[in-house]
Order: C-alpha cells, then sequence, then structure tokens
C-alpha cells in the first residue's frame, strides 16, 4: 500500500515538473517572440528592454544575443550591439549572420586601433582554435579519446594485423593530439583572457585605477579590448596595438 502511494506520488512530482518546464518553455518562446514582433514594428528599445529582460531571468543562447545586438544597433547603442554580437560568436563561433552584423558594426566605431600583423601560422591556429566553441571542442576531443581507446582494443582483443588499421589508428592518434591542443588553447583563453567592450558613449582612460592619475586618452563606444585586472572600480585594459590603461568598470562590458 505504501509502495503504490509512493509511485503515486512520484508520477504526480513527475508530472508536475514536467509540465512547469513546458509552460516556462511557452513563456520564454513567446517573450522571444515579442522582441522579434517589436524589432520588426521598429520599436527598438521595447525590444530591447523583451530581450534584456530574458537574459535577467537566466537564459543564455546564441539567437537572444543576436536578436538583442541587432536592436541595440538600431536603437543607437553602437557599444552594446559590438558587445552582443561578441557574445553570440562566443556561443556559436560559426554564426555567420552574427560576424557578418560585428564586423558592419565596427565600420561606424571612432577609434580606429592600428592592428600588428600576425604571422601567418599564428592567424591559422587561431582559425582552427574559434571554429568552435569550448564545450564542442571539449565534446569532440573526449569522443576522439573513446573512440581511440575503443580502437586500440579492438586491436588487442581480434588481433588486427591489416596495415590499413596501423594507417586507422595513427590518423585517429593525430586527431586527437589536434583536437587536445585546440581544446587547452580554448581553456587557456576562457580562463586567463577575458574581452570587453566600451558601452559607454565615451570614457577617460587613466594611467592608473582612478581619476586622479594622468589621462591617457578618450575612448569611445565599440572600443574593444582585454581586460587583464579589475581593481578599485576599475578595468585595465589593453588594446590590440600594446596600449594599456584604466578605465571604470560601469564604462564597460565583458564579452
Amino acid at each position: 500500500m505504501r509502495e503504490n502511494v509512493f509511485k503515486i506520488l512520484l508520477v504526480s512530482v513527475m508530472a508536475a515538473l514536467i509540465l512547469t518546464s513546458i509552460a516556462i518553455a511557452d513563456k520564454i518562446k513567446e517573450e522571444f517572440k515579442e522582441g522579434i514582433e517589436q524589432y520588426d514594428n521598429g520599436n527598438y528599445l521595447d525590444a530591447t528592454e523583451t530581450f534584456s529582460g530574458l537574459l535577467e531571468k537566466g537564459y543564455r543562447y546564441q539567437e537572444l544575443y543576436y536578436n538583442l545586438g541587432c536592436a541595440y544597433f538600431k536603437a543607437g547603442s553602437l557599444g552594446k550591439a559590438i558587445l552582443n554580437f561578441n557574445r553570440a560568436l562566443q556561443l556559436n563561433p560559426s554564426d555567420e549572420d552574427a560576424r557578418i552584423n560585428l564586423e558592419y558594426a565596427r565600420q561606424f566605431t571612432i577609434d580606429k586601433i592600428e592592428k600588428p600583423e600576425k604571422p601567418f601560422f599564428v592567424k591559422a591556429v587561431n582559425s582552427i582554435v574559434n571554429l568552435f566553441d569550448l564545450n564542442t571542442g571539449l565534446l569532440a576531443a573526449s569522443s576522439l579519446i573513446w573512440l581511440t581507446c575503443l580502437f586500440i582494443a579492438g586491436i588487442i582483443w581480434f588481433k588486427w594485423r591489416d596495415s590499413i588499421v596501423w594507417y586507422v589508428l595513427t590518423i585517429l592518434l593525430i586527431l586527437v593530439v589536434v583536437s587536445g591542443f585546440i581544446s587547452y588553447q580554448q581553456i587557456r583563453a576562457d580562463v586567463h583572457f577575458k574581452a570587453g567592450v566600451l558601452i559607454a558613449k565615451q570614457a577617460d582612460v587613466h594611467t592608473g585605477p582612478g581619476s586622479d592619475f594622468p589621462l591617457q586618452f578618450t575612448a569611445h563606444e565599440g572600443l574593444e579590448f582585454q581586460l587583464e585586472e579589475l581593481r578599485e572600480g576599475y578595468w585595465r585594459i589593453q588594446l590590440e596595438n600594446g596600449v594599456k590603461g584604466w578605465v571604470r568598470q560601469e564604462s564597460v562590458g565583458v564579452i
């Protein structure tokens, strides 16, 4: 009798959780659809509020960041548009629409930074590393490791000796090394490197963490940089040309 009651309660709880999940998913879709309609009707500020509301509720996905970037661009917030296009690409580096819109938005920035030319090898490695996001890269690496282990087990168990077996094993080992290198670079970048965008219309960049330090230059919205250290409400930033400085934390959006 008690077991039956327990089973009924368990099924009821599971059913309630499933129905709640479905209701939440439907509500998210409705809010997202509302934001799209607001954008299509030219109500760009309303669209930014709707999309931002979903972010505040903890929802993070590429399409949300992409559409928020489009809405901010149309609303005249160039810095926040660039920020959200970058966030969309961080979740899905292969999103061509986000990449095209990001490059287009960058044309309207005031601060043009001369980028040092990178060696061909470095550019090639960066292109390969940026093909996938971190989760996809780790999944691919772990899958290749398991596949290689199973293949080696098959060689030992079935005593495969054909030359093609060793060719396949060599290819698998090369792929494991390459995928491991890519995953290492992605993890290293995720842990040690943070990127940011200036979202304020303009902000003073000082030589130290405070307005008492000498002014280096005034930066304008949309400027992109690396974030090195947060101290006393100021980020120490580094531009692509190597110039460093300190800017107020509230003026910066972290990608």
